[in-house]
């Protein structure tokens, strides 16, 4: 299976060459040495992007940033890792932030989850980050602006083992922030939900984790065990049955999690075409952007 050949960026992303290169290419000589998931190629487009087939490849990533731009989602090449980033809107920078969510969701899915809690590593990775976009990150020019220069979500899933008595898999999910992590049973029904949403009850609140650089252009490094007005970040091992599904994605959904209502069921978008998963999005009218990675772990390569 290989990623569809890119599109052309939209949005503000138009007006950097250098993000627009590194989008389909490194940019810059500093890092032409970096290689990427194949997932790396597909752009930001409002019409929706889409990426693996539920039934062939145990897994599908749909995105329809039909408000700013601000997804991201990546898969490894062995199909057995997976990302999703939500850029920060309010961010200082906010091509910048596109580009990280971007950048941080590719990373995701090449390394270990140990990278997002190292500030060393991190500093490293958002060097990288500035050398693709082929700029350095905008800084506030107001102190007091506390939103910070760039950041983004992330929640990542990482198939571990199998188990070949009872068919389990166990998967790693690290989250940082607010891009709900969900398990289904087969009729669709959420069984547990995981990120800052499902810890305060709440959407769209301030987060207490992200990943990113804050005003002076230092790494933003989360920690794990560490409760932050009660929300934490999440880096646990699951065991999700064979005939449960884990899904993760972006906050747009954590709305839909439980409600019967004006936003409908989270189940309605697993198995969509990208077109009519990008429908759904725009039709409902929530305006914000739409990320979804459904994974069934047991149809995963053990």
């Amino acid at each position: 299976m290989t990623a569809p050949e890119s599109g052309r960026l939209r949005g503000d992303l138009l007006r950097n060459t250098d993000a627009i290169a590194s989008l389909g290419h490194v940019a810059t000589p500093e890092a032409s040495h970096i290689e990427h998931a194949p997932t790396w190629g597909l752009e930001f487009g409002a019409y929706g992007t889409g990426y693996g087939n539920i039934r062939e490849n145990g897994f599908e990533a749909r995105n329809s940033n039909h408000s700013s731009n601000q997804d991201a989602f990546a898969v490894s090449a062995d199909g057995k890792c997976f990302a999703v980033t939500d850029g920060l809107g309010g961010a200082t920078d906010k091509e910048g932030t596109r580009f990280l969510s971007k950048f941080v969701a590719d990373a995701a899915v090449q390394s270990d989850a140990e990278l997002f809690f190292d500030a060393a590593r991190l500093a490293a990775l958002y060097e990288r980050t500035e050398s693709g976009l082929g700029r350095p990150f905008t800084r506030p020019r107001f102190k007091s602006k506390m939103v910070g220069a760039a950041a983004t979500t992330l929640t990542r899933a990482e198939a571990l083992r199998r188990n070949p008595d009872t068919g389990k898999t166990t998967m790693r999910l690290t989250i940082v922030g607010d891009s709900p992590a969900f398990k289904l049973n087969n009729m669709g029904e959420i069984i547990e939900q995981f990120g800052e949403d499902a810890q305060s009850g709440l959407t769209d609140s301030p987060l207490a984790y992200k990943l990113g650089v804050d005003i002076q252009g230092r790494p933003v490094v989360p920690h794990r065990g560490v409760a932050s007005r009660g929300l934490y970040v999440v880096d646990q091992e699951i065991e999700v049955a064979p005939d449960e599904l884990l899904v993760i994605g972006t906050d747009y959904f954590s709305d839909l999690a439980h409600a019967r209502g004006r936003f409908g069921r989270l189940e309605s978008f697993i198995g969509a075409t990208p077109e009519k998963f990008s429908e759904r999005v725009r039709g409902i009218g929530k305006p914000d952007d739409a990320t979804l990675i459904t994974i069934i772990p047991s149809r995963l390569p053990a």
